[in-house]
């Protein structure tokens, strides 16, 4: 199988990097949940079955819907994950961060950042 490291979707940029994987939501997108399942394959053809650590960079995201955060939180899709560090940085994405981890929780370990750096420090720190 020939590997990816560079998909585009409608709504997000998936970038494989050297230790994790790099989502990161388009300015100003409202994120539904064919988004969120578009994304998902996209994730499947870069991962090749491998479970990964994940950067979400949600920093530019407009609005997110409900049954796309029940499906982000959802273990169909947290399978694909070892950890997530979310990547935040105004008030609209720090309070949507918070609700997805507080209230949808999450399958595996997420914790949002507004520090890139720290975020991946964090998520570095999960590898075996």
């Amino acid at each position: 199988m020939i590997a990816i490291d560079y998909i585009e979707t409608e709504t997000a940029i998936l970038e494989l990097r050297e230790d994790y994987l790099y989502i990161a939501f388009k300015k100003d997108v409202i994120v539904e949940l064919e988004h969120i399942i578009a994304n998902k394959k996209a994730r499947e053809k870069i991962q090749q079955g491998k479970k990964m650590l994940v950067l979400g960079d949600i920093r530019k995201i407009w609005h997110i819907s409900k049954a796309a955060q029940d499906y982000l939180a959802s273990k169909e899709v947290t399978n694909l994950n070892i950890a997530m560090a979310i990547l935040t940085s105004s008030l609209m994405t720090v309070l949507l961060a918070n609700f997805f981890i507080k209230f949808k929780k999450p399958a595996t370990p997420t914790k949002m950042f507004n520090n890139e750096e720290k975020a991946i420090k964090w998520l570095l720190s999960f590898e075996h």
